[in-house]
C-alpha cells in the first residue's frame, strides 16, 4: 500500500482520515501544516499527500505550487471545506491551478479519499497526471 502525508490542522479530523487511511493499510505520516509537510517531505518520500488547503501553519496552496515547482504535485490530493474569504469550490479550482492532481470537498468520505488516492497511484504509475 501507500505511504500517505496527511497534512491537516484540525486533530480530529487528522485522526478521522488518518482511520481512513490505516483501516485500508496505507502508512501515514500526519502534519498539521504546510510548513511541516515541507520538512517532512524533505526528509521522507511519500507515495501520495493529501492536504487541507487553508490552514494556520502554512498553508496547503502554497505547499502545493511549491510542490508543483519540484515536480512533485502529480501526487497530491488536495481538500477543503472552503475559508471565510473564499468559497471551497474556488478553493479547489485553484489547488487544481497550483497542480494538485485530485481535489476532494470536505467532509471528506472513506470512499472518495481511498479513490483518490487510488487514482493518484495509478496515474503515477502509468506516467501520467490523474484528472
Amino acid at each position: 500500500m501507500a505511504a500517505v502525508l496527511l497534512v491537516e490542522d484540525v486533530a480530529i479530523v487528522r485522526t478521522i482520515l488518518r482511520k481512513f487511511l490505516e483501516s485500508a493499510g496505507h502508512s501515514v505520516v500526519e502534519c498539521e501544516g504546510g510548513d511541516d509537510a515541507r520538512r517532512a517531505i524533505e526528509k521522507s518520500s511519500f507515495d501520495v499527500v493529501v492536504t487541507d488547503l487553508w490552514m494556520k501553519n502554512g498553508d496547503g496552496l502554497t505547499f502545493i505550487t511549491d510542490q508543483s515547482r519540484k515536480g512533485r504535485a502529480a501526487r497530491i490530493i488536495a481538500m477543503t471545506g472552503g475559508d471565510p474569504k473564499v468559497s471551497g469550490s474556488h478553493s479547489l479550482d485553484l489547488a487544481r491551478k497550483a497542480g494538485a492532481a485530485q481535489v476532494l470537498t470536505k467532509p471528506v468520505t472513506k470512499t472518495s479519499i481511498l479513490k483518490a488516492i487510488e487514482q493518484v497511484i495509478e496515474g503515477v504509475e502509468a506516467g501520467k497526471v490523474p484528472a
